[in-house]
């Protein structure tokens, strides 16, 4: 039985209400084909524009083991008041970004940040696929500014080339046995990926009393089916409790109150910095030789 990933991929600029980096599935495309090489289904939610091209993506390859979701972002449960608080914060009015404003107070899709945890909800409900596990993971991660091109990082809107691609590419991390080896390293039902040494983005006080133990990240968790469901169902608790106290956030604080407040009883595989440590590859930014990398954990 494979496993199940879930993922995202829509378009909205930055000057956009909405917000985000104004990716379409062009600029995911060369990073995303490493995903088809992990051999489990795939469920995309998207919109008009990229479905289909992800559909013709998919096709090209032969790859059957997909669904693809049109869903509309503005009708998540809390899509009015993110745009409030984005709003109240002097991001947008209603015409999109504050004229003035730089871009990158709105380069972050809230929407589909905190859509991850329900789209994982809705993936398992829905009975897309039956699977044993279930995964979130961010369609561009194995990109070259965290993957060293040695383990398998493309260059983001780029021509797909094979030769980068497992198992032409015989170090390229991305394999059908990268999942397996995530599961066999954490030991427990679910998959957190956590970096040390962040603060904390929003006041946890108002949340809980717990120290933040781990910033864990939005790119890749998940695992056991019921273990998922039961963690999308604190996330959807948490996530009401802070938009009533009317703080905008991102997922990666929500999964690192919740991870600080019951989760750690599960493993969690930590990293100190995002960005590779191989000089002669591109997108190397100082990270020294010693540090444990993110690339490192599908290593």
């Amino acid at each position: 039985m494979k496993d199940t990933l879930v993922t995202a991929i829509y378009y909205f600029p930055t000057t956009s209400r909405m917000g985000g980096r104004g990716y379409t599935f062009e600029f995911y495309q060369a990073p995303f084909r490493n995903i088809i090489n992990l051999d489990c289904n795939i469920v995309v939610y998207s919109h008009e524009s990229e479905i289909h091209k992800i559909e013709a993506f998919f096709n090209s390859y032969n790859f059957t083991d997909y669904k693809i979701i049109n869903y509309d972002p503005n009708s998540y449960l809390h899509s009015d008041k993110i745009y409030s608080l984005k709003k109240q914060e002097g991001i947008i009015d209603e015409n999109g970004l504050i004229k003035g404003q730089s871009y990158f107070r709105n380069d972050r899709n809230h929407h589909i940040c905190l859509l991850k945890s329900p789209f994982l909800k809705d993936t398992i409900e829905s009975q897309y696929f039956e699977s044993e596990n279930y995964y979130w993971i961010d369609a561009g991660l194995f990109h070259h500014g965290i993957f060293p091109e040695a383990f398998g990082g493309i260059e983001r809107l780029t021509k797909i080339k094979e030769e980068n691609y497992w198992p032409i590419h015989k170090k390229n991390v991305c394999t059908p046995e990268m999942v397996k080896k995530l599961q066999l390293k954490n030991e427990t039902d679910l998959v957190f990926v956590g970096m040390e040494q962040s603060p904390n983005f929003i006041n946890w006080a108002p949340f809980t009393d717990k120290l933040k133990e781990k910033h864990i990240v939005g790119g890749f968790f998940g695992g056991k089916k019921a273990a998922v469901l039961q963690l999308t169902k604190d996330f959807d608790q948490l996530i009401n409790a802070i938009m009533v106290s009317n703080v905008l956030t991102l997922e990666e604080e929500v999964l690192s109150i919740l991870f600080a407040e019951k989760y750690n009883k599960y493993s969690c595989i930590s990293f100190l910095s995002w960005y590779h440590d191989v000089p002669e590859s591109p997108n190397y930014y100082g990270a020294p030789f010693s540090d444990q990398c993110f690339y490192k954990i599908f290593i």
